[in-house]
């Protein structure tokens, strides 16, 4: 029979010929393994230990019976750190994806039947999307549990989360974008539609923006409010990042647009009895109340399309559409990354690769022209040479 330290086991075959260990539990008790094979005890052996150990790291008064019980609690005490919409978010993945995670006991978890889960979600047709984001609430609940001492690690770490399939990126031409302004001239949401594509503003952006926030003298708007809805209620939140907070300058069109957009809906006010405005928006309901963004798309943008026989984009495509003709006019990505509001101009460029490898190969082209002596950059009107710094 061969022996370990204290609490940490012991094997010893038995004289029915099975080998058996034994492990001192944190709480007192004593469990016990069997195997036909001294390996097979050991491979039992060493789970168990593993186990004790979990135990005995965890916060007194901190444990839960099963990983799904925590999860619960979690997504109610994380609701006041984050916004509603998120903790939705939270409650609707941990509801949805985690029903072969929540019987287990945090103790006995392990990397693998996440990954599982994974795998399973992809085998059942969800995208890699969702598989992400699912990843991205376990790895903060993971989080959680860790400085609770409810788990010893952050077990998202160890496991390889899909990553994002890429999908082509649909956006209008030159042309289609402008037979799309052509078809919203006159229509109570042209305003909207205008600034969708010459911004690329998001829609809960433009859903959320108030005439505080829009200054047609200077021809400039400020981006601080977000517009979502939670349980059919609408919430004001505000960007998700510093960036988010932005402010852009209006072209001619867009300013008009919007000059036209406040005479009409001020006729619109006067004409019937609005309901009581909460956040004096650009864009409502005829009776002044906040647009949902499915009656948006499916009462008005869609049958825009439709009628102007442009292809089905969705509505968030139009963003892609003015960051695609920004850049494809030979814009700064920086000044591009600004104008959407994105956090780094890495994301810029990796959003719209289609298009920075045209700019690629024009800036290729041109410093070509350069070294072949065609064009001199640095070249100065004449009578500049010296004109003092």
């Amino acid at each position: 029979m061969g022996r370990r330290g204290n609490n940490e086991g012991a094997i010893a075959k038995r004289k029915d010929g099975r080998w058996q260990a034994r492990v001192s539990m944190p709480d007192g008790t004593r469990s016990t393994v069997y195997g036909k094979t001294r390996a097979e005890v050991k491979a039992k052996l060493d789970e168990l230990l593993h186990l004790a150990h979990q135990r005995a790291r965890l916060i007194p008064g901190r444990n839960y019976a099963t990983f799904g019980d925590f999860l619960n609690t979690w997504v109610v005490n994380v609701g006041p750190s984050v916004k509603p919409t998120t903790a939705d978010f939270y409650a609707q993945y941990v509801r949805l994806y985690t029903s072969d995670l929540a019987p287990i006991p945090p103790e006995r978890l392990k990397a693998q039947h996440i990954q599982q889960v994974y795998a399973k979600m992809l085998s059942q047709g969800l995208s890699s999307t969702t598989v992400r984001h699912l990843h991205a609430t376990l790895h903060r609940a993971f989080d959680s549990a860790v400085r609770q001492g409810v788990m010893l690690q952050n077990l998202c770490k160890q496991v390889d989360a899909p990553r994002i399939a890429q999908k082509e990126m649909l956006t209008f031409t030159i042309e289609q974008s402008r037979r799309f302004l052509e078809a919203t001239r006159g229509q109570r949401y042209e305003a909207l539609f205008v600034l969708a594509i010459s911004t690329g503003m998001r829609q809960g952006e433009l859903l959320g923006l108030t005439w505080e926030n829009v200054d047609l003298e200077r021809g400039v708007l400020y981006v601080k409010g977000n517009l979502q809805w939670l349980n059919s209620e609408p919430l004001m939140q505000e960007p998700k990042t510093k960036h988010g907070r932005r402010r852009i300058f209006l072209g001619p069109l867009a300013r008009q647009a919007l000059v036209d957009h406040r005479v009409r809906q001020q006729q619109e006010r006067e004409a019937m009895a609005w309901d009581k405005q909460k956040w004096n928006l650009v864009f409502t309901t005829l009776k002044g109340g906040p647009l949902h963004p499915s009656t948006l798309v499916h009462q008005h943008y869609e049958p825009l399309l439709k009628g102007a026989a442009l292809p089905r984009l969705r509505f968030h495509d139009l963003r892609h559409t003015a960051a695609t003709h920004l850049l494809e006019a030979g814009i700064n990505p920086k000044v591009v990354s600004e104008m959407l509001g994105h956090s780094s101009v890495s994301i810029t460029l990796a959003l719209y690769s289609h298009v920075t490898a045209s700019m690629s190969y024009s800036a290729s082209m041109m410093l070509d022209k350069v070294l072949r002596g065609e064009i001199n950059p640095l070249a100065l009107p004449e009578g500049l040479e010296d004109f003092p710094e």
